[in-house]
């Protein structure tokens, strides 16, 4: 209204000889041009409607469509040869979607946008806007996938867990006597992690700096990481000599150091203690007080009841330990297996580990919490108007520009 009022011209004043008739005539073309300019202040003040209602994300709640089951499957899956052949068939008659962003109709030979795992639960909170009441979810169901709150939702969800088609392999690090060294790799698939360890052979080569070894991989050589076979020295300091978790540090700890075939000598301090030197290939924080900014690579407890793992990073070399380690969450948590890295100290090695996380969670814990609709509101799908309304947005500004121009405005 202001801006429609704003860019409205001053009147101009023009002496005519006589004006005995003009009060009395109320011509049709006044009338037309009063019209015009009602016309285009509606037009404006429907742009700014607009503008304000795509703001907020305008839906419609329809009553859905007649088919009743919609299929989703994950973009890494669609390559595999024996679901492709099922999406094939279930396309010819049922609606089958991407599980991503969007939720994007899926087409034989489409490119495929990501090979990650997706957010299940982030994407479980958006599957109310499908028309269909029923979904069956083909995923791989990694642990990587799961973040945040377990949902709830309208929608009758199938989970359809892929098993990979096998084992899957990375090579780690290399260590031990340069001239025979053990190659540590990270073997996992659908139901747990784990480490295998070969002595190489013949095909390596340890590179000038002595730090990474190449190793024949198909054709082209891999390189790892080598670590030559020195102590690697761990300080955990907690409030008393004991050490909440301490104990299971120590067992951690000393498997690795079994696994690894390399010495870690721990040495730790109770309140009111330093170490003598700040040489420490880890150090652990179990008190209360904050560590200061002391150098190296620290793992400090804090303690993060919504942590995906117990092991967060914060940035540079500091960690955090997002839970008291117990008998449970130590095995459950596979915390050896996340301490790793950081007894290693090799970033790129932590990115790998993650990497290859390919442990699958049990279709009974993918589970929603599911509400039943009470209503016919709560019963009625959510169509997008976005669309649509940008659509009416691009005519209307097309249209107030168009009689601006003609009203000279």
């Amino acid at each position: 209204m202001a801006i429609h009022l704003w860019s409205k011209r001053e009147a101009r004043t023009i002496k005519v000889g006589s004006v005995q008739f003009l009060d009395q005539t109320h011509s049709r073309e006044s009338r037309r041009i009063q019209i015009k300019e009602w016309v285009l202040l509606a037009i404006r003040m429907g742009i700014v409607a607009l503008v304000v209602g795509i703001m907020a994300g305008p839906h419609w709640r329809t009553q859905g469509t007649k088919e009743r089951v919609s299929y989703l499957v994950e973009p890494a899956l669609t390559g595999q040869d024996g679901l492709s052949a099922l999406l094939d068939s279930l396309s010819a008659e049922n609606t089958v979607r991407l599980l991503g962003d969007g939720f994007p109709l899926w087409e034989p030979g489409m490119e495929i946008p990501s090979m990650d795992p997706p957010s299940y639960w982030q994407l479980v909170q958006k599957m109310d806007s499908l028309p269909q009441d029923s979904l069956v979810v083909f995923a791989r169901g990694h642990l990587r996938g799961i973040k945040g709150k377990r949902p709830s939702t309208h929608k009758k969800i199938h989970w359809v867990i892929m098993d990979p088609p096998g084992g899957q392999q990375l090579p780690l690090m290399a260590m031990g006597d340069p001239r025979e060294p053990v190659l540590v790799s990270l073997v996992g698939n659908g139901q747990g992690m784990g480490y295998k360890k070969e002595i190489l052979e013949g095909d390596f080569a340890l590179n000038s700096q002595g730090d990474s070894l190449a190793i024949s991989s198909g054709d082209a050589p891999r390189m790892v990481p080598y670590v030559p076979p020195t102590p690697i020295r761990v300080h955990i300091h907690s409030d008393t000599a004991g050490g909440s978790g301490q104990a299971y540090l120590r067992a951690a700890l000393s498997a690795l150091s079994t696994h690894l075939q390399r010495e870690i000598q721990i040495q730790g301090f109770s309140e009111g203690e330093k170490a003598a030197d700040s040489t420490a290939d880890l150090n652990i924080w179990l008190r209360g007080d904050p560590p200061g900014k002391a150098q190296g690579r620290w793992l400090i407890y804090k303690a993060d009841s919504l942590a995906d793992r117990l092991i967060e990073p914060i940035g540079g070399e500091r960690y955090h330990l997002t839970a008291a380690l117990g008998t449970e969450n130590t095995v459950e948590g596979h915390f050896a297996h996340q301490l790793l890295p950081l007894v290693l100290g090799d970033e790129a090695l932590n990115k790998r580990v993650g990497e290859l996380d390919f442990r699958q969670m049990d279709p009974r814990e993918l589970q929603m919490s599911h509400m039943e609709p009470q209503n016919k509101r709560e019963r009625a799908t959510l169509m997008d108007l976005l669309p649509w309304a940008l659509i009416a947005l691009v005519l209307l500004l097309g249209v107030e520009r168009l009689l601006s121009r003609i009203k000279g405005q």
